[in-house]
């Protein structure tokens, strides 16, 4: 057996043609070592992982040498093996050229339903096999705990050890698990923890302390103890674009320290700005540029804003005065309840725009989010000042190696390899996809909309089939249902924290008849399996209830549906109100308020104008991360220049 394996290690003649390997050419190399493997126990194939960790270092991963991929080839196949003993789950051959890819530094596209979670971790247990620690980021914490303890086993299947970072753990806890093989955690723990690492670093380096001492000792103990994570070599990121691109224009911020200036005189300096925010008139006194979220306040209305500082006496302010009232005008003009925030016990909490998701540890900046408590009369957070920040990308670009997947990555696929040197791979779907999207519908009013939405829901659920209505905003969904309820149907509606309860919630909506309503990425990496009876009456129907800023969204949304050969339908609703358009495409919002006909629908086919409305939306969105990285750069700069 061991002749066998050595080999195939070894000794296997490759051809010039296999350095571009073809897709059936690596799904049947790996197939071939599965059959070698399958027959040896797991205290040999851990005996072997010497010799094949060693033969690993040989070889850069960027290398398409026949001995590299014979290496990734070999690691894969033992991976399926851990992963099928441990679990059950046997990988179909999709799956393992995804593992392959992902393993290789790649971006890889595979729809939903089509395993992604088991690839991330057998591509995660080919590196670690390799000699390499990887870190494998998720969109938010359930998930990364959800994963960790689900395949826990295969890693230990071949002595490889799991950890899980979360925010809620002290940092003993994290500095323990950033020791393992591999770390799961969110894509944003990772880089606060990075933020935690240099203040430290910065910290001695205030002391005067050299590299070299710097490395034996840092704030009087060995650093391998103060810092948490041990370095960042190989990440593997679950819905790269969701990680990578679209939470890329909010950069990681970590404050602390003292708070600003004491509880009284932050409320009264946050408490006069508004009141002065709320005087202003939109158009003289200041310009509103919704497509480019800018804020321009004109003449009169920096006379008015000087003036009412020079009435007010003496206020203790921290930033300049402008920036209070400015802050002020954002709150009260663009930042809207039950759509960007929510109000949790007497806390404002941010609604993430990509996910619907709400987080209450997150907090804009910049005297921001206590503008939108004094908005709601409620008393502003005491936030320390900003003490390290980075972007999202400009982090991830520091591990080693990156890679991912997603559902939706081909659009992306020049900034992927721009931004991070990774080229995207597509990945056919296991069985032909059968979902049918139906032309989309559109109205004049929002209400006419909703209306339409749900006498569709209600329809389709009374013929047995199960609906699932994506909205983009908190408030939409509670009218959707409300609406639905009207009409006699009692649906099912997620708050947005995604937990084990709606994991289990996600998963029902393939329940015959069945009407649930969330957010747009609600349950994003649940599965949704369909009972018998959905399967037979045409199986889940999918309503997007809005078209959202970047068409990826409403892709991955419609992606709920028709998942492993299923039947499944989708279909998009548009009104004149939506912000799209009111942002993006003004003339075809005011094209459909003019629509004069009984319950406002058009019969008119505006596809076009919508796909346009959504690229010039992530052209401004990419142009927002080209200046946050630029930005970003800069500040690096200055940190070399200061601490070395």
């Amino acid at each position: 057996m061991n002749a066998n394996l050595n080999n195939l290690l070894s000794t296997r003649l490759w051809t010039v043609w296999n350095r571009v390997p073809s897709t059936d050419r690596v799904v049947k190399s790996i197939r071939d070592d599965l059959k070698v493997f399958a027959a040896h126990s797991a205290g040999e194939l851990r005996r072997r992982l010497p010799e094949i960790q060693s033969e690993s270092k040989v070889f850069s991963t960027k290398s398409t040498s026949v001995d590299n991929l014979r290496i990734s080839y070999s690691t894969v196949a033992i991976a399926s093996i851990a992963l099928e003993r441990a679990t059950g789950l046997r990988l179909y051959d999709e799956q393992l050229l995804g593992a392959f890819w992902v393993a290789r530094r790649a971006i890889v596209e595979m729809k939903t339903g089509e395993g992604k979670s088991a690839v991330a971790v057998a591509a995660a247990i080919a590196c670690c096999l390799q000699g390499r620690q990887v870190h494998i980021a998720t969109t938010n914490a359930y998930l990364a705990e959800r994963d960790a303890k689900l395949f826990a086993n295969a890693f230990s299947e071949l002595g490889l050890t799991v950890g899980l970072v979360a925010e809620t753990a002290d940092e003993s806890a994290n500095r323990a698990a950033y020791q393992s093989d591999v770390v799961f955690g969110p894509g944003y723990q990772f880089g606060f923890d990075y933020l935690r690492d240099q203040l430290q670093l910065r910290r001695a380096a205030a002391m005067g302390l050299g590299h070299e001492t710097l490395e034996r000792l840092v704030g009087g103990e060995p650093a391998k103890r103060l810092l948490q994570q041990r370095g960042r070599q190989v990440v593997i990121i679950d819905e790269a674009d969701s990680v990578l691109i679209d939470e890329a224009a909010t950069p990681l911020i970590l404050s602390g320290g003292e708070a600003e200036t004491d509880e009284a005189q932050v409320r009264e300096a946050f408490q006069k700005a508004h009141q002065v925010a709320a005087s202003l008139v939109p158009d003289r006194d200041f310009q509103l540029d919704r497509q480019r979220e800018s804020l321009t306040m004109t003449g009169t209305g920096l006379e008015v804003v000087s003036q009412a500082l020079a009435n007010s006496g003496h206020l203790r302010l921290v930033r300049p005065w402008k920036k209070y009232v400015e802050n002020a005008v954002r709150a009260i003009h663009c930042l809207r309840l039950d759509e960007h925030y929510v109000i949790n016990d007497q806390e404002i909490q941010i609604v993430d725009q990509q996910t619907g998701r709400i987080f209450a540890d997150r907090s804009w900046q910049d005297g921001l989010h206590e503008a939108v408590a004094i908005k709601e009369e409620l008393e502003p957070p005491e936030h320390g000042l900003t003490q390290a920040r980075i972007t999202r990308q400009r982090y991830f670009q520091k591990y080693d190696a990156l890679s991912g997947l997603t559902g939706t990555a081909t659009a992306l696929a020049r900034e992927f390899e721009a931004v991070f040197g990774a080229q995207v791979k597509v990945i056919p779907t296991h069985q032909p996809n059968q979902r049918h999207v139906l032309n989309p519908r559109f109205f004049d009013s929002v209400s006419n909309k909703l209306s339409a939405i749900a006498r569709m829901a209600v329809e389709r659920s009374k013929r047995g089939q199960p609906v699932l209505i994506g909205t983009r905003t908190i408030a939409d969904s509670r009218r959707v249902a409300f609406t639905i309820q009207e009409l006699g149907r009692m649906p099912v509606v997620l708050n947005g924290c995604q937990d084990d309860c709606e994991a289990e919630i996600v998963a029902r909506a393939g329940i015959a008849g069945q009407v649930t309503i969330a957010t747009n990425m609600a349950g994003r990496g649940t599965d949704i399996k369909l009972d018998p009876a959905a399967r037979e009456n045409g199986g889940l129907h999918v309503i997007a209830s809005e078209p959202n800023d970047s068409r990826r969204v409403d892709e991955q949304l419609f992606g709920r549906c028709a998942r492993q050969g299923d039947p499944g339908s989708a279909q998009l609703f548009v009104s004149a109100e939506d912000e799209l358009l009111t942002r993006f495409s003004p003339a075809t919002s005011q094209r459909l308020r003019q629509i004069k006909v009984p319950h406002g629908e058009s019969n008119d086919r505006l596809e076009r104008e919508i796909r346009l409305a959504q690229h010039n939306s992530e052209r401004q969105q990419l142009l927002r991360r080209q200046l946050l990285m630029k930005q970003d750069l800069s500040l690096d700069k200055v940190r070399q220049a200061i601490f070395g």
